[in-house]
């Protein structure tokens, strides 16, 4: 009946009835069957007391493929509440539930249909057992002829992810499955449809998986049987949550568990000119340390850039804890210099777009895999100077007066390419071979170590400075500091030194900068810097140091090449900085020249303090000749044994070495040269 006490219809067959008159009450305990309720809709195993002022019960009720369990169920004629109970809901699998929770009060109304539980906790766990789930919910509302339950939950969880603080909405729902290692995401919302045993969850702002956060499209998860939720569309992913370097979108995930997931995706690289270039990622996993990696081909027809100067095509990859993309593949430099050919070129390297530095090699090589090459190179083919910037040698037996190695960098306010370490990129003051592209005037300029004497003999040559090849006009220049050491007599050279110092002779300008690199080149920065120290406050060395104590020690020496002659020929006063330990330092007129030929290079030195004091050098396979106008550097020479002007042959097979005096007409010969005399 309704009125004026709702009583719901019970069906009881072999019941044990117990009736207490006088608290005017009936208490019936099923034995055999269970007592049928609501039009034979429900039953219950328990027992059920019958009062005027309504009716109540205790035990398991069963209905409509439902399980409730409670110590305190009140029934209406066609409803019941209880405001602690257990609940379940059966699944197709035998002796299986697919939804279950408890301690929940709970409202069942046969005429609407619909069942409503709200938590007494402020969060009930709700299992999933089909679907190897569970989650804590305060609400649920059971749609019994839909067959679905609709969940939702207002309470906040703050979580420490990453040092970050975060606080999330809703429902924790957290895998059980073995293998995804407590999975789990919140979600305000949800849906659970029971005939097909799916977890439908909204209101999802990410699911935190290995190292990243994944947001999920209209912030919608979906899982299914066992687990297996479906792919994600249309996604973001976060890698990593601690350091955020990167963000990939559009992208299909799969997450296969708490520490792993494979996806793909799009990714924006942003060049220094903040342009955007999409790269896909078609793979996205996560390596042995639970780090989010992504691989991506750029292809040569996408005209990618790492920068305006760089271009690139291979393969670009992700590390969530790096900072910037790593690019294995071939780059390519743009310039518009017509005698060097720009190569695409090898390179495996992180970059960052806002300061791109690619390592360089003696190994780095082109497409075809010829070995490249950046400096200035002696042609002993053909006798001739040419230059390479990335591009390979004419012939492999090519030698570099100088090439460089290190990093290549793009130096936009002198619109240059610089090839050398980073340290000196960064400073160039400090020591390392350097070697540069200007693009506009198309010059290639190096500094650093300099190597003349691949086919000299006896003398060694060592020198430092700076070389100009201007391609346009095909014209070489070297600034150098040249240290020549050879055997002769010391008087000779005492004699010279001591001559030199005395006449009255410009002194040498210690202030030019690229003699304080060529000098530090040879003695290091920190000996440098004292050496120039010392001679702008002395005016001299204190002492020459042992990598300068050399026979002759020329310290300004601009040297040209000339295609006719195929030699190289001194311009301008030569600086002399000391002989053998003697210092001088002063300039000289004067001409060098070192003719190279297949042969055997041949170097010759005239140095004039002035008409009447002059010193002339030649040397070629194995023998040195020299002349002066000063007899007391001549004498030595003529009075030493045969025996004593030559030198000890070292190793088998090499030249052997002697000096001896020159003639006058020799040197006159060597002058015409430059005089037409």
């Amino acid at each position: 009946q309704i009125t004026p006490v709702e009583f719901p219809d019970v069906t009881a067959d072999s019941v044990y009835i117990h009736w207490e008159p006088y608290q005017d009450v009936m208490y019936v305990y099923d034995r055999e069957k269970p007592m049928l309720m609501y039009s034979q809709e429900a039953d219950i195993h328990g027992s059920l007391a019958l009062r005027p002022g309504g009716m109540e019960g205790n035990g398991v009720m069963n209905f409509s493929e439902a399980q409730l369990t409670s110590n305190l169920i009140k029934f209406k004629e066609k409803l019941f509440d209880a405001d602690t109970s257990e609940f379940k809901l059966k699944s197709d699998e035998l002796s299986e539930f697919s939804f279950s929770t408890d301690n929940v009060n709970a409202h069942v109304d046969f005429i609407k249909k619909q069942g409503i539980f709200k938590s007494n906790t402020g969060g009930s766990l709700v299992k999933f057992p089909v679907n190897q789930y569970i989650c804590f919910v305060n609400e649920f509302t059971w749609d019994m002829e839909g067959g679905s339950i609709a969940m939702s939950s207002e309470k906040q969880e703050t979580l420490i992810e990453g040092g970050e603080q975060v606080v999330l909405k809703g429902s924790k729902f957290i895998s059980t499955h073995s293998e995804q290692d407590s999975l789990y995401f919140f979600a305000a919302k949800a849906n659970y449809d029971l005939k097909n045993k799916i977890i439908s969850a909204e209101q999802v702002k990410f699911i935190h998986v290995a190292d990243a956060r994944v947001y999920p499209d209209k912030e919608e998860v979906v899982v299914r049987k066992k687990a297996k939720m479906d792919p994600l569309q249309n996604a973001r992913i976060l890698a990593n949550i601690v350091t955020k370097y990167h963000n990939i979108y559009n992208a299909s995930v799969t997450i296969d568990g708490k520490k792993h997931y494979n996806a793909s995706g799009q990714y924006d690289y942003v060049d220094e000119l903040r342009r955007k270039q999409t790269i896909y990622f078609n793979t996205i996993t996560v390596d042995t340390t639970i780090q989010t990696i992504a691989s991506g081909e750029i292809k040569d027809t996408a005209n990618f850039m790492l920068s305006p100067n760089f271009a690139f095509s291979g393969t670009a990859n992700l590390a969530a804890s790096n900072q910037f993309l790593n690019f294995d593949g071939f780059c390519k430099i743009s310039h518009k210099c017509d005698k060097i050919i720009s190569h695409w070129f090898q390179i495996s390297t992180d970059v960052n777009p806002n300061e791109i530095y690619i390592p360089i090699t003696e190994f780095t090589s082109n497409l075809t895999n010829d070995t490249l090459s950046s400096g200035i190179i002696m042609d002993n083919n053909s006798i001739s100077v040419y230059s390479t910037f990335l591009s390979p040698k004419l012939h492999k037996p090519d030698k570099p007066f100088l090439s460089a190695e290190g990093f290549l960098y793009y130096d936009k306010s002198s619109q240059e390419y610089r090839i050398s370490n980073k340290d000196k990129l960064i400073e160039i003051s400090l020591p390392g071979n350097y070697v540069s592209l200007k693009t506009s005037d198309c010059i290639i300029y190096s500094e650093g170590k300099i190597t003349l004497d691949e086919n000299i003999g006896q003398v060694e040559m060592t020198a430092a400075g700076n070389i100009f090849h201007y391609l346009k006009k095909d014209s070489v220049v070297f600034d150098l500091i040249m240290e020549l050491d050879f055997f002769f007599t010391d008087p000779a050279l005492k004699a010279m030194a001591n001559s030199l110092w005395d006449d009255t002779l410009a002194p040498l300008n210690f202030d030019r900068t690229i003699y304080e690199r060529a000098l530090s080149e040879i003695v290091g920065k920190e000996a440098a810097d004292k050496l120039v120290a010392e001679v702008n406050l002395l005016g001299s060395f204190k002492k020459i140091p042992d990598e300068l104590d050399k026979s002759i020690v020329l310290t300004d020496l601009e040297m040209k090449w000339d295609n006719e002659s195929n030699s190289f020929i001194s311009q301008g006063p030569i600086g002399i900085g000391n002989i053998q330990n003697r210092q001088v330092n002063k300039y000289v007129k004067g001409y060098v020249e070192l003719l190279k030929k297949k042969g055997g290079d041949e170097l010759t030195l005239y140095l004039e303090a002035n008409q009447d004091h002059w010193y002339f050098f030649t040397y070629s396979r194995g023998l040195m000749q020299a002349i002066s106008s000063n007899e007391d550097f001549n004498n030595p020479i003529k009075v030493l044994k045969p025996a004593k002007r030559k030198s000890k042959v070292q190793e088998k097979g090499e030249m052997p070495y002697q000096f001896i005096i020159s003639s006058d007409r020799k040197k006159k010969t060597f002058l015409s040269k430059f005089t037409g005399e």
